[in-house]
C-alpha cells in the first residue's frame, strides 16, 4: 500500500525537491522490504530442503521480475508517453497490494 501511494504521489512532488526525496526514500524502502519480508515469511513457514527450494523459487521470481518489469514499464511509456511510468508502477503496485489483501483475507477465514 505504501509503495502504491508513494508512486501515485510522484507527479505531485516532482517539482518539489524537498518533498520528492523523502517520497523516493520511502518508495525505495518499500520496494526493498518486499524481498526481505518474503525471506522472513519463508523462514517462518519452511524448514530444511523445502526452505532451500522456496528460496530458489523466490530468487528466480525476483530475477524474472527484474527482467520483465522494466520491459513492461517501458512498453507502458511507449504506449502512454512519460505518464506510462507512473501508470504502470501504480497498476503493478495496486495489483500486488490486492493479491496480498486477498491472501490475508483468505487465511483469516
Amino acid at each position: 500500500m505504501v509503495k502504491t501511494l508513494t508512486v501515485a504521489a510522484l507527479p505531485a512532488v516532482l517539482e518539489l525537491p524537498w518533498l520528492l526525496w523523502p517520497v523516493l526514500f520511502v518508495w525505495g524502502g518499500a520496494m526493498v522490504a518486499f524481498y526481505t519480508l518474503a525471506l522472513a515469511l519463508m523462514g517462518a513457514r519452511f524448514r530444511g530442503e523445502t526452505l532451500a527450494k522456496a528460496t530458489s523459487a523466490l530468487v528466480i521470481t525476483y530475477c524474472l521480475g527484474s527482467i520483465v518489469g522494466p520491459l513492461a514499464i517501458g512498453g507502458a511509456m511507449d504506449w502512454l508517453g512519460p505518464p506510462g511510468f507512473i501508470t504502470g508502477m501504480v497498476a503493478v503496485s495496486a495489483l500486488l497490494a490486492g493479491v496480498a489483501a486477498a491472501r490475508l483475507h483468505a487465511e483469516r477465514f
